[in-house]
């Protein structure tokens, strides 16, 4: 039996360039790591100064808020916007 309910995309998004994106990354997992999901995918651009992580992740859809609200405080000393949706 699957434990996950749902599927979420997460993003991430902020200043920054291609040696940042490890740093964010490593906080977001960082962030993630109390919650029980599971990340399917991840993909990054960065492109004018500019990082968008992405993530898609399978988890309790009632548990989002929590997850997106831990993840704005691990980014948010790098300048990043977090933005979440079920999918």
């Amino acid at each position: 039996m699957n434990k996950f309910k749902g599927r979420a995309l997460l993003l991430i998004s902020g200043p920054g360039s291609e040696t940042d994106v490890q740093v964010i990354r490593d906080s977001v997992n960082t962030a993630l790591e109390p919650f029980t999901l599971h990340v399917q995918d991840t993909q990054n651009i960065c492109m004018g100064g500019r990082i968008i992580l992405a993530l898609d992740i399978e988890c309790d859809p009632a548990h989002l808020l929590a997850i997106e609200t831990d993840v704005r405080g691990a980014v948010e000393k790098f300048r990043c916007d977090v933005a979440s949706e079920i999918i």
